[in-house]
C-alpha cells in the first residue's frame, strides 16, 4: 500500500476561505436587514392598547394563575340589595354621559341579556366576544386564509439564503492509468467545500428574480494537477416571469405570488387585496359591536328611568295608604269598638300591598342599575347610585319612509359588509379564470465564472500568464460568461382541480349576491316594523295621557263627594282611584320611554346610530369612515383602498371612537 500524501493546501489557504466566507455573508446579512423595512405597529385603541403593546412585552412566566390577577372587582364594595341598603351619593348621569362611559370602558364589549346566562360568552366563550382589538388582531392576522396586508407584504420581502459545508474524503487508487499521478493502490485524499448564497425577491407582476453565488474549493494530493487546490463558481442573475397562469399585477394582489402560494391547498386569499378586505369586514364587525352597545347602553339607561318614575310613584303611594290606615284607625276609634273594622282592616291591606309593591320597585331599581353598571364598565357598587336625569322624547316626531329606506341600503353595515364579500368573491373569481390558463414561464439565466488557485489575493498565480490566482479576480473580469434563455410549459390535461374551483367560487358568488337581495329585503321588513313601533308606541302615549286626565277626573270627584258626604265614599275606593292615577302616570313614562327606544331602533335599523351620538370610526387608511366608500362595489372610491402596491399599504387600526 502506498504512503498517504500530505495535503497539497496549506492551512492559509483554507482558513482565508473560511474567514472570507464568513464575512461575506455577514455583509450580505447586514446589507439585507438594512434595505428592508417593514410598517410601525399602530395603536389599536386609546391608551389601554398602549398598556398591552408594552406590558405584553415584558410579562414573565408565572407559577400561579393568581399572579396573572388584573382586575378591581374584588375590591367592589358589597351590591346594594333590600337587605343590604345604604344611604349613598347620587350621581346624576345622562344619556350622552352614559354612552361616553360605555366607550371608554368597553375594551371588550358586553351585550345585554348575558347576566346569568348558562351560556354568557364573556364566561364560556371568551374568545368569540368581540373587542377593540380585533381589527387589530385581524390586521397581524399571519396564518393562510386570516392574513392581514403586513404578512401579506411579506411574500415581497427578499429572502436571503447561504449555506456552507466541508468534506474530506479518501480512495483507494485501483487503476493503472487514471490515478492521477498515484500508484495503484496509493489513497486519494481529497478536501472539499461549498458555499452558495441566494438573494431571491418575487415581483408583484408575479415573476422571481434571484442573484445567486456560488463557489467550490477542491485539493487533493494527484500529482497532475495544474494547482493542488483551486476554487471555481460562478455569479448569476436568474429571472422567471409566469406569462399565463399566475401572470399580471391583478393576480398576484389578489392571491399572491403564484411562486410561493400553494394555491391548491389555501385557495386564492393569499394577497394584498383580499388581505386589506378581511380587515375592512372585521372593521365593520367592531362598528356592529359597538352599535350593539350602544342600543344597550341606551335600553338600560331609560329601564333604569322607568325604574326610578316607578320607584318614586309607589312610595307616594304607600305614603297615601298610610294617611289612609291613620284615617280609618282615627274613624274606628272615634266610632266606638267594632265600629268602621271593615274600613280600617281594608286600608291595612291596601298598605301592607304597598309596602311590597316599594320593596318590588326598589329592588327593581337596583337591578336596573346593576345592569347599567354593568353595560358601562363600571364596579358593582362604589357608594353612588347612577341617576337618570335625561327625559324620553315626547314631541310627535314624523319620518319619511323612502328616505329612511334609502339610507339603511346605503348604510347598514350589514350590508356593507356583505357587498365586500362579494367583491372579495368577484376577485377571487377573476384569479380562479387566471388559473385556467396553461403554466408558461419565461426563464432566463445569465452568469459569469470564476477560477482561481485562491479565493482573494493577486492575479498572478506563479505557473500561468492567465492570472489565475484570484477567484473574485476573474469572476469580475467578466471574460467568462454563460446565458440561457427559455420557455417552461405545463397543463393538467383534464384540469379539474382549476375547474372545480372556478364552479365552486361561482356558486358561493351566486349565493352571496342572493344573499345580499334577502338582507336588503330583510332590512326592509325591520324598518317596516321600527315604522310601525313608533305609530303604535305613540298612540299609546296619547290613550295614556287621556286615561290620566280621566283617573284624575275621577280622583278629584271622589274627594268632593267625600268632603261633602264622607259616608257615601269608603277610603278604599279613594285608594283605587289614586292607584288608577299613578298606573296612568307610570304608563305614560312607560309609553314615551318606548316611544324612544323605537326611535333608537329606527336610527339602528337605517345605520345612524352612531352618528346620532356623535360617534365615528377612524381607519387610517382612510379618514372617517365615509358613507360613499362603501356606495358602489364598482366605483373606485370602493376598491382604491385595496389596490395597493407590494411595498406600500397603510395599515389599519382604530384611534378613538368620539
Amino acid at each position: 500500500m502506498g504512503r498517504r500524501q500530505p495535503l497539497p493546501c496549506s492551512p492559509r489557504q483554507a482558513g482565508l476561505f473560511r474567514a472570507c466566507g464568513v464575512w461575506i455573508a455577514l455583509g450580505l446579512l447586514a446589507t439585507m436587514n438594512g434595505g428592508c423595512r417593514t410598517s410601525s405597529v399602530l395603536p389599536i385603541v386609546d391608551e389601554s392598547a398602549e398598556y398591552y403593546e408594552a406590558e405584553s412585552i415584558e410579562l414573565e412566566p408565572s407559577e400561579s394563575v393568581e399572579s396573572l390577577l388584573l382586575s378591581e372587582m374584588p375590591f367592589a364594595e358589597e351590591p346594594r340589595r333590600l337587605r343590604h341598603e345604604e344611604l349613598a351619593a347620587p350621581w346624576p348621569i345622562t344619556l350622552e354621559d352614559a354612552v361616553q362611559y360605555a366607550l371608554r370602558n368597553s375594551d371588550v364589549i358586553r351585550t345585554a341579556g348575558q347576566l346569568g346566562s348558562p351560556s354568557n360568552p364573556i364566561l364560556a366563550n371568551p374568545e368569540g366576544v368581540r373587542s377593540a382589538y380585533d381589527p387589530a388582531i385581524q390586521q397581524r392576522g399571519y396564518l393562510f386564509g386570516q392574513r392581514g396586508v403586513e404578512a401579506a407584504l411579506s411574500d415581497f420581502d427578499a429572502q436571503f439564503s447561504t449555506n456552507m459545508k466541508w468534506g474530506r474524503e479518501e480512495q483507494i487508487q485501483n487503476n493503472n492509468f487514471l490515478a492521477g499521478g498515484l500508484n495503484p493502490g496509493d489513497t486519494l485524499a481529497s478536501d472539499t467545500a461549498q458555499w452558495n448564497s441566494a438573494l431571491t425577491k418575487s415581483l408583484i407582476t408575479g415573476g422571481q428574480v434571484s442573484l445567486n453565488q456560488q463557489w467550490n474549493y477542491g485539493s487533493n494530493n494527484s500529482t497532475q494537477r495544474l494547482f493542488t487546490s483551486a476554487y471555481d463558481g460562478n455569479l448569476g442573475l436568474q429571472f422567471r416571469q409566469p406569462l399565463m397562469a399566475g401572470a399580471g399585477i391583478d393576480y398576484t394582489r389578489i392571491a399572491g405570488p403564484i411562486s410561493g402560494n400553494a394555491n391548491n391547498i389555501t385557495g386564492l386569499t393569499q394577497g394584498i387585496v383580499i388581505a386589506r378586505i378581511n380587515e375592512d369586514m372585521s372593521l365593520i364587525d367592531f362598528e356592529l359591536a359597538l352599535t350593539n352597545l350602544v342600543r344597550d347602553v341606551e335600553t338600560q339607561y331609560w329601564q333604569l328611568a322607568i325604574a326610578q318614575h316607578s320607584l318614586a310613584l309607589e312610595e307616594e303611594m304607600q305614603a297615601k295608604t298610610k294617611l289612609a290606615l291613620h284615617i280609618a284607625q282615627s274613624r274606628r276609634t272615634a266610632g266606638g269598638l267594632g265600629s268602621g273594622a271593615l274600613e280600617e282592616t281594608a286600608a291595612r291591606e291596601q298598605y301592607q300591598q304597598s309596602v311590597l309593591q316599594v320593596a318590588a320597585a326598589r329592588d327593581q331599581l337596583y337591578t336596573a342599575e346593576a345592569e347599567l353598571r354593568r353595560i358601562l364598565g363600571l364596579s358593582v357598587n362604589d357608594g353612588r347610585l347612577l341617576q337618570t336625569i335625561d327625559d324620553p322624547v315626547t314631541a310627535d316626531m314624523t319620518f319619511d319612509w323612502h328616505h329612511s329606506l334609502g339610507t339603511a341600503l346605503i348604510a347598514r353595515p350589514e350590508l356593507r359588509k356583505q357587498k365586500w364579500h362579494i367583491r372579495s368573491l368577484q376577485l377571487q373569481l377573476q384569479a380562479a379564470e387566471n388559473l385556467l390558463r396553461p403554466q408558461l414561464d419565461f426563464v432566463s439565466d445569465y452568469h459569469t465564472n470564476g477560477f482561481g488557485d485562491d479565493l482573494l489575493g493577486p492575479r498572478n498565480d506563479g505557473v500561468t500568464n492567465k492570472g489565475l490566482g484570484s477567484g473574485y479576480g476573474t469572476l469580475f473580469s467578466g471574460q467568462q460568461t454563460g446565458w440561457t434563455l427559455g420557455v417552461e410549459y405545463s397543463i393538467p390535461l383534464r384540469q379539474r382541480l382549476a375547474k372545480t374551483r372556478l364552479q365552486g367560487l361561482e356558486l358561493q358568488l351566486a349565493k352571496s349576491q342572493a344573499m345580499l337581495r334577502v338582507q336588503e329585503v330583510e332590512i326592509s321588513h325591520e324598518l317596516a316594523a321600527a315604522f310601525r313601533e313608533i305609530d303604535r308606541t305613540w298612540l299609546a302615549a296619547e290613550v295614556h295621557t287621556a286615561r290620566l286626565a280621566t283617573a284624575e277626573e275621577r280622583l278629584n270627584a271622589l274627594k268632593a263627594l267625600s268632603n261633602s258626604t264622607p259616608d257615601r265614599v269608603s277610603i278604599e275606593e279613594i285608594l283605587r282611584a289614586q292607584r288608577a292615577v299613578a298606573d296612568a302616570r307610570r304608563d305614560i313614562l312607560q309609553s314615551y320611554t318606548e316611544y324612544t327606544l323605537a326611535m333608537t331602533t329606527l336610527q339602528q335599523r337605517t345605520g345612524r346610530l352612531l352618528p346620532a351620538h356623535h360617534i365615528s370610526l377612524y381607519d387610517h387608511a382612510v379618514q372617517p369612515y365615509p358613507i360613499e366608500y362603501f356606495r358602489s362595489l364598482d366605483s373606485n372610491e370602493s376598491i382604491g383602498r385595496a389596490h395597493l402596491t407590494d411595498d406600500q399599504a397603510p395599515a389599519p387600526g382604530l384611534l378613538p371612537v368620539r
